[in-house]
């Protein structure tokens, strides 16, 4: 896109109102909730959460920065006992989320259609990525992605990612365990698990992708707006800074 200062200095905004609107109104109530509140606070008090978060000196990002691409001929094998069903899905096969978060972005119609369009690539190559490590629809892996993408931001690292890095599967375990043993997606759709997936992998990757760009370019006024961008979008799902 040409463009990106309007776009990411709109992230904001629109991840808050998007948790407002009627399509994916759950994403508000869900992470307010009492059971939510309580359970992200036990999960950041997690010493890896806390390694993830940057709450420790001199945390790094555990070699992701060296990483390589895990997509392969086929897919990991996650062993049974490391899957939690809990917190994965079964897709709709659509997106359920992505015209509403676009209808949202002020601009244009080619700048829409633009939007739309890398958002969807950031979709398809995330996606990709979990498929490979063995997590498809997985809602635990969008959520240590996002909280880790953002941290990093917010934090002002430099490394390079690969989404979602390595570091994650370890992260995604430890929060998909504790969220099974404490039932708190018992009463959770797969429909609403789709819709609260979608809109994390968009507000941790696609923050993310202009972050990449700002550090390439050496901005310092849009990598200050994204650092403000990654501190709300942490505070939306409960994370203490």
């Amino acid at each position: 896109m040409k463009t990106t200062r309007i776009y990411s200095i709109c992230l904001i905004a629109i991840i808050t109102v998007a948790a407002s609107q009627s399509a994916v109104g759950q994403m508000g109530n869900f992470y307010t909730s009492p059971g939510w509140v309580n359970t992200i606070a036990v999960i950041q008090e997690n010493q890896i959460i806390k390694n993830a978060l940057g709450n420790t000196k001199n945390s790094r990002s555990s070699g992701a920065s060296k990483s390589k691409s895990s997509v392969q001929s086929g897919p990991e094998v996650v062993p049974a006992y490391r899957r939690y069903p809990a917190v994965q899905f079964k897709s709709t096969g659509t997106r359920l989320t992505l015209q509403e978060y676009i209808d949202l972005i002020p601009g244009t119609r080619q700048y829409k259609a633009e939007a739309k369009e890398l958002i969807l690539k950031i979709l398809k190559d995330w996606e990709a990525e979990a498929v490979a490590k063995g997590y498809p629809n997985d809602w635990a892996l969008a959520f240590v992605s996002y909280v880790s993408l953002n941290s990093h931001m917010y934090n002002g690292k430099t490394e390079k990612l690969i989404l979602p890095f390595e570091q994650n599967i370890g992260l995604r375990d430890v929060v998909a365990e504790y969220l099974t043993d404490n039932g708190t997606f018992n009463n959770v759709k797969d429909r609403q698990k789709q819709e609260l997936y979608e809109l994390l992998i968009i507000g941790g990757a696609l923050t993310y992708h202009f972050y990449e760009k700002a550090l390439k370019e050496n901005n310092a006024e849009e990598l200050k707006a994204l650092r403000l961008s990654a501190a709300q979008h942490l505070k939306l799902v409960g994370i203490k800074l």
